[in-house]
Order: structure tokens, then C-alpha cells, then sequence
């Protein structure tokens, strides 16, 4: 087989008619087809991945960005769920450039002691915002990749790279600062899919930072538990959502950490979550103490 090149919407519908693949029905893919973009996304990637000279890629489908970046002279390891996708890469002839493993990357790159660099992927709607959190709450295996490059749902990709204050600011903008800086590069139209999906895309990059929020991974794990208490529903205000999520004299706390209790979520700043998640910490050790 020839190396893998940007494909037409005819020829990929051809390819799944004479072989038995799934991803189209089972896995909610969506192919990217605008060779332009494409090239736009290799481009990101590289500047990310640097002089690492591996890539990390989720979800390679038919190869068409896995191919660019091969061409670009970096390796990569793919992460493809799709059977029939494996063997079509395997026999796409890059010889070492390629590493194809097989399997569910949720249980494949989390499993297999893997420490990477620079992880890129086109992300199916249905398991990015997942595979997302997943990392930027404990990692791959306790690892964080110094860069990520996902394109996603316009709306979800909106969310992760969101600032305070504004509309799209929610506990994935917050869970990501944890960790990381996010950036949208740029919107993708439908047309650059096919099947074209019914919604925008957006291409974001994530950087880690050279100091993480925390180095605890249980104070970690009981601040990701206040904010996702504080916005499980962003029409309630902060005091109806902690109380709603079993924190006692909510109304009390919320004045000592200086927050409005008819704030809602959306309207505070990651400064004003440190502080809350302060004050219940020291309440908790003022109880420890007064054991």
C-alpha cells in the first residue's frame, strides 16, 4: 500500500465497502478530509512536540494527519481502538515510523507505563471530554505530557481553553488550569469531516505548567470535588450547590473564604475556589485538632 495521503469522502466510503470496518457506526469518528487543515493541525503538533521526535496520536482512523506527521519526520505511536484500522496501518508501509497498538486507548495508554511527551488526536465527541479529564486529573499513569493537541467539539473545546468571567467558563477551564495553560488554535467547519458532523470543531493546545496548583494529589482530588460541586448546576448559587452537595453551614463558609453566597459559579475566579477550598480544609484540621 502506498503511504497514506488526505483522503476523499468517495474514497473513504469505497474503502468501507470492501472492508469490514466499524468505526463509522460504533465509534462516532468523523474523518478529517480538507487537506489544508490537516496541514494546519501537523503544524501545531510539530511546534509542540519540538526536538522529542515522538508523537503520541489517539484515534489515527484512515491516517491522514498520522501520515503528515510521518512525513514531517517524527514518529508515532498510534492509539487505535478499530481492528480494521490497525491492519490498514500496518500495511501502510512506514515501516518503524509507526507503532500501531491496538485496543481502547482508555485502558491502552493508561495501562501500558507510557510517558508521553507531545499526545495529539482527532477525539470522537463521545469520549473526549473523558479521555481529557481523565489526564488532567491524575495523568497517564501519574505522568503529565508537557503538550496536548486535540481537536474537539467546538463546544467542548470552548470550555477547556475558556477564561474567567467569560460564558463558557466552567469546571473544565479550572480543572485544566490545575495543570495546564489551554489555548484555542482555530475552529474547524463541517465540511473538513466526513462524515460531515453536525456541529464546529476547535483545535486546542494544552502546555503544562512548570508548577502545578498542587502536589497533593488528596487536596487535588477534594478541590476537582468543590468545583464540580460548585457548577453541577450553574443556574444555583454557590450556596444552594453546596449545600445541595453536603457541605454544613454553607452560607458561613462561603462568607469566610469572601464570597458572595448568591454568587453563582460562573461568576467567581480560580482565586476565589483556592480560597473556599483553604477555608474547608482549615476547618478540617481545626476539627482533627479538636479531637
Amino acid at each position: 500500500m502506498d503511504r497514506i495521503r488526505t483522503m476523499t469522502p468517495k474514497e473513504i466510503r469505497d474503502i468501507f465497502e470492501r472492508k469490514d470496518y466499524s468505526a463509522l457506526k460504533r465509534f462516532g469518528q468523523n474523518f478529517l478530509v480538507d487537506d489544508d487543515v490537516i496541514s494546519r493541525i501537523r503544524d501545531s503538533i510539530l511546534e509542540c512536540a519540538g526536538a522529542s521526535g515522538l508523537v503520541y496520536e489517539i484515534g489515527p482512523g484512515l491516517g491522514s494527519l498520522t501520515g503528515k506527521l510521518i512525513s514531517s519526520g517524527v514518529k508515532v505511536r498510534a492509539f487505535e481502538i478499530d481492528k480494521g484500522f490497525c491492519e490498514y496501518l500496518g500495511a501502510a508501509g512506514f515501516g518503524d515510523s509507526l507503532e500501531v497498538i491496538g485496543g481502547d486507548a482508555m485502558e491502552t495508554l493508561f495501562s501500558g507505563g507510557y510517558r508521553p511527551g507531545c499526545l495529539c488526536g482527532n477525539l470522537p465527541y463521545n469520549v473526549g471530554t473523558a479521555m481529557i479529564t481523565r489526564i488532567l486529573e491524575n495523568g497517564i499513569g501519574g505522568f503529565y505530557p508537557d503538550s496536548m493537541v486535540f481537536l474537539l467539539q467546538k463546544e467542548v473545546a470552548d470550555k477547556f481553553s475558556a477564561a474567567e468571567g467569560s460564558k463558557n467558563f466552567s469546571s473544565l477551564g479550572i480543572l485544566t488550569w490545575l495543570s495546564y495553560e489551554c489555548r484555542k488554535l482555530f475552529d474547524v467547519k463541517p465540511s473538513a469531516f466526513f462524515p460531515v458532523p453536525k456541529v464546529m470543531s476547535g483545535l486546542v493546545v494544552f502546555r503544562k505548567k512548570d508548577v502545578p496548583a498542587f502536589d497533593d494529589a488528596e487536596r487535588k482530588r477534594n478541590f476537582i470535588k468543590l468545583v464540580r460541586m460548585a457548577f453541577a448546576n450553574r443556574r444555583k448559587t454557590m450556596k444552594n450547590n453546596l449545600n445541595l452537595g453536603g457541605i454544613a453551614q454553607a452560607e458561613d463558609v462561603l462568607m469566610k473564604a469572601g464570597i458572595d453566597p448568591t454568587k453563582r459559579a460562573d461568576e467567581l475566579r480560580v482565586v476565589d475556589f483556592m480560597r473556599l477550598d483553604g477555608v474547608l480544609e482549615s476547618g478540617k484540621l481545626a476539627g482533627r485538632d479538636e479531637k
